[in-house]
């Protein structure tokens, strides 16, 4: 037999194609190439038994199995069965989906480059690189995801947006596309919004037992603003979510104005921020029409400009009950940031009674962990409690990254009079924070556990996981 790598058309015994059918070529990357020596030499990606044994059954001869990659294994598929080119641009659409689902993935970026189209998913935070295809393939598969996308696909020159619903296994989930032109031509990122959210709850999301009852506190409360703060991607979405859930009254006509709106919630009103040229929505202006529809619960989004931000504190002060996001790097300096709103200071320190600042950091994958010994030096200068710590190494139960999921790491900053008082001193300048950190706490504690390793702690500690 020969290698991989030679294998073309004319070398597949067309034969044996008439002996397992093509849609368990598909789904299982298997595919008989040919006889030698009175053995079948099978392609897979994964070399399995149960694999092994159905076609040892189905062909009636002893099986050899050859590993071949995804790329290369779809390939010899679709020329191996002659299957039509509008139908391969197809399976690649629908595989690269349905693969990113599979690995709990965010994010797919397609990202066109002069040669190839490299093929991304954001697992855990990071980016990792899962295909490539040829710039031919791309074409045909971007027009495919604009057309289900209601996007323009005569429109190559202009960013777009669109979305088209995704049928994985019966379970429909909702595709965020958005398109950009680049230099080598429209680069594609799908986010994919899992249903899961209607399952997790406050409960769910790695608070401690004393901070989840100051939460419920704060949830109790009839008016007043609560803010959650971090940078993308920190989560913040699914804890504003998680609140409003609990907020959920038959009694209550909870509101929200959003961009866009990630999670539907049976009971509350929901309002999407306007995507058109006209803008007739935005967030100061569907805040203040939130105001005239009666409300006792408003959600904003987030808090992204000085009309905002005015309007929202003074609603929270004249008895509704605020909740929004907004960018910063840690609890307090969200009093900052609306202060350069030009919010009068009074009024963000007596509206707001509640900062939950949060970030992700990845957890290492239990499955394949290694011990690590931190060098003396770095045991001093982050004045840690041991030397032993883990980190990542990588298995089949991580798609080899090291890391499974991410843990949340925040600061929760209750407005009782004492820290009122310390606002007014920071906002004043005569009171520094930087050494109350609930973040930096939180951070050791899952690292003396080994739930994250030394470069996440190292990163997050340097700073540079606060980056916006």
């Amino acid at each position: 037999m020969k290698n991989i790598e030679s294998i073309s058309l004319n070398l597949i015994d067309i034969t044996l194609l008439n002996k397992v059918p093509f849609e368990i070529c598909q789904k299982y990357k298997i595919l008989p190439l040919g006889r030698f020596k009175g053995k079948i030499y099978v392609g897979m990606e994964e070399i399995k038994k149960e694999y092994i044994r159905y076609l040892e059954q189905n062909l009636s001869e002893a099986i050899v199995p050859v590993k071949i990659d995804k790329e290369n294994i779809t390939k010899l598929i679709y020329d191996g069965f002659g299957v039509k080119i509008h139908d391969r641009n197809k399976y690649i659409e629908e595989n690269i989906i349905s693969d990113a689902i599979d690995k709990n993935a965010s994010d797919i970026h397609f990202e066109p480059f002069e040669k190839e189209v490299n093929i991304r998913f954001r697992l855990n935070g990071s980016l990792i690189l899962c295909y490539k295809i040829t710039r031919e393939e791309y074409e045909a598969v971007v027009s495919r995801i604009k057309v289900k996308g209601n996007m323009d696909i005569a429109d190559k020159l202009k960013a777009q947006d669109g979305k088209m619903v995704y049928n994985y296994n019966e379970n429909f989930l909702d595709l965020r596309i958005s398109s950009l032109p680049t230099y080598y031509g429209e680069k594609i990122v799908i986010r994919i919004m899992y249903n899961n959210e209607d399952d997790k709850n406050l409960e769910s999301l790695s608070f401690d037992k004393r901070d989840l009852e100051y939460i419920n506190k704060l949830i109790s409360m009839n008016s007043g603003m609560i803010l959650i703060n971090g940078p993308t991607g920190s989560g913040k979405s699914t804890t504003l979510y998680s609140i409003l859930k609990k907020e959920n009254s038959k009694d209550l006509n909870i509101m929200t104005i959003e961009d866009p709106v990630e999670v539907l919630i049976n009971g509350i009103n929901q309002v999407n921020v306007s995507r058109n040229e006209s803008g007739d929505i935005t967030f100061h202006s569907g805040l203040r029409s939130i105001l005239r529809q009666d409300p006792d619960i408003i959600m904003v989004g987030e808090i992204r400009d000085e009309e905002t931000a005015k309007i929202a504190v003074r609603a929270a002060i004249t008895g509704h009950k605020v909740y929004s996001t907004i960018h910063t790097k840690s609890s307090y300096e969200v009093f900052k940031r609306l202060k350069e709103m030009k919010v009068e200071e009074y009024l963000i320190v007596d509206s707001i009674i509640g900062v939950i600042s949060q970030r992700l950091i990845k957890r290492l994958c239990d499955k394949c962990k290694k011990e690590f010994y931190v060098e003396e030096d770095l045991i001093k200068k982050y004045k840690l409690k041991n030397s032993r710590y883990f980190k990542k190494n990588g298995c089949k139960y991580c798609n080899n990254t090291g890391y499974s999921g991410r843990v949340l790491v925040y600061d929760l900053l209750l407005m009782n009079s004492e820290n009122r008082e310390k606002i007014r001193k920071y906002l004043s300048g005569s009171y520094d924070f930087s050494s109350d950190s609930g973040h930096l706490n939180k951070c050791l504690e899952y690292l003396e556990q080994g739930v994250i390793d030394f470069d996440g702690f190292r990163e997050f500690v340097d700073g540079d996981i606060y980056e916006d």
